[in-house]
């Protein structure tokens, strides 16, 4: 569910519901023989729903795996706060008059009236701060540790709707043991996480992620456009010096995404078949480089690319080889190749450690990323000897910077695979981490990502 504004908007109209209900009932005398109390109950009653809806859909989410559901757990709870407010207000106006002398007597006669406003001012700090705006200024790990208030709230709500109860318990009692349930969930789990993937697993999961190579990019292709770095000129240099480029040398930029290393080779002159299987990365690649008569975009994969046989001179790879599968790509790549053609494999390798920015950058990754560890490139170039033996391969590397604000670097981040998307419960913390991050290692406004522009060039011989 990747678009979900009218389900949103949907939910926002039935929040509103039982208010329109009970306005009705009010306006038309059908409240009772005390609509005051009336009202009370019923908007206190329907704080406590949305309470523990708000509470149920981190654990409903974990269980059925519907990362979605996150979209709607703000709107759910600042509709608690709302009825809330409304309970509040009924007693404080209707009640007391606003007469502060009343409500501290009866606060001291009846204390879970003291225990249902210390609940509700609980949710105030929560209302305030759940706009991404504050996610952002409070920064990830404050903002998460700020919103467990909502378990001492939601206890509070229970504890005061007990004491208020004479008789029948039952639904208070009923309301408790949701709430056991839920916050027992959430304590079994900090108890007794779950178990670290086996390696077996991890190699499941990251085969699941090549799978889902040719989509993963879909909902990323703006960032990716805006946002990815370039490639470095020398890497023309290097294959006129050692391979024999010319201009008039045929390029297959194979998994070529947005055209980013095929706009390197057309600047210098080349024909280019940008052969990528995405539909979205594609477009954008026709409409980047629609000013280049020498391109030609191509749907097609790394396994099978839909060109003719030996009609390239090099079959490149940028940012693209560790989405593959090796044994077919080489012989495509083989097929393809003209006699004496070169096979090029080119990574922008962002350094890990060479600067506290990027030190802090990689641990934000190991903290949030989805699948980062599985699906990284690097897990991969120790395949790089076996495609390309017995011929064997050089290898060069070139220094290549990124300087990005702060709208530049938040693009960087989703432009990645393996970044949570906004319906992921870990986005709003990650993107409040980020800021963090941007904040203590800015100068003038920006940052810088050192990269190692890393290429693996080689002839394969014939299968």
């Amino acid at each position: 569910m990747k678009d979900t504004r009218f389900s949103k908007l949907l939910l926002f109209l039935n929040g509103l519901v039982p208010l329109t209900l009970l306005s009705w009932d009010v306006y038309h005398k059908r409240a009772g023989a005390n609509p005051l109390e009336f009202v009370t109950r019923t908007t206190g009653m329907l704080t406590l729903v949305f309470l523990m809806i708000t509470l149920a859909l981190t654990p409903v989410r974990q269980i059925t795996g519907l990362n979605w559901l996150v979209k709607f757990r703000r709107m759910v709870g600042l509709y608690a706060f709302f009825y809330g407010s409304i309970h509040l207000l009924a007693y404080v106006w209707f009640d007391r008059f606003f007469n502060l002398r009343s409500m501290i007597g009866d606060i001291v006669q009846r204390p879970f009236i003291a225990i249902g406003m210390t609940a509700f001012f609980l949710m105030v700090p929560l209302a305030i701060t759940s706009t991404n705006k504050m996610v952002r200024r409070l920064g990830g790990k404050r903002w998460v540790k700020l919103h467990k208030l909502v378990y001492l709230a939601g206890v509070g709500g229970v504890i005061h709707y007990w004491m208020l109860v004479k008789s029948d318990t039952r639904l208070p009692l009923t309301f408790g043991f949701i709430l056991l349930l839920l916050l027992g969930h959430r304590l079994v789990l900090k108890l007794y996480p779950p178990e670290t993937q086996t390696k077996s697993e991890i190699l499941k999961q990251c085969s699941k992620a090549m799978i889902d190579s040719i989509s993963r990019f879909t909902t990323r292709v703006e960032n990716y456009v805006k946002f990815r770095p370039t490639y470095p000129p020398p890497i023309i240099d290097l294959l006129r010096a050692e391979c024999g480029l010319t201009e008039a040398s045929v390029i297959a930029d194979v998994g070529s995404g947005t055209g980013i290393l095929s706009e390197l080779f057309l600047k210098n002159g080349n024909t280019v078949f940008g052969v990528e299987p995405n539909a979205q990365m594609r477009t954008a690649a026709e409409s980047l480089l629609s000013d280049y008569r020498r391109f030609n975009s191509i749907d097609g994969t790394a396994e099978s690319t839909n060109l003719k046989s030996a009609s390239i001179d090099f079959v490149t790879a940028a940012q693209a080889f560790h989405w593959f599968e090796p044994k077919k790509t080489r012989a495509e790549f083989a097929r393809i190749r003209k006699p004496g053609g070169w096979v090029a494999l080119i990574w922008n390798e962002r350094r890990l450690d060479s600067t506290p920015l990027l030190r802090a950058y990689e641990q934000l990754l190991l903290q949030y990323g989805t699948h980062y560890q599985q699906v990284r490139h690097e897990n991969v170039t120790g395949d790089i000897a076996g495609f390309f033996a017995p011929q064997g391969f050089r290898r060069e590397s070139f220094e290549n910077v990124q300087n990005l604000d702060f709208e530049s670097l938040h693009g960087r981040v989703l432009s990645a695979s393996y970044t949570p998307e906004s319906d992921h419960p870990s986005f709003e913390p990650m993107i409040g981490a980020l800021r963090e991050l941007f904040e203590a290692h800015q100068k003038h406004g920006s940052i810088a990502f050192e990269y190692d522009t890393r290429i693996y060039y080689g002839q394969l011989s014939m299968p």
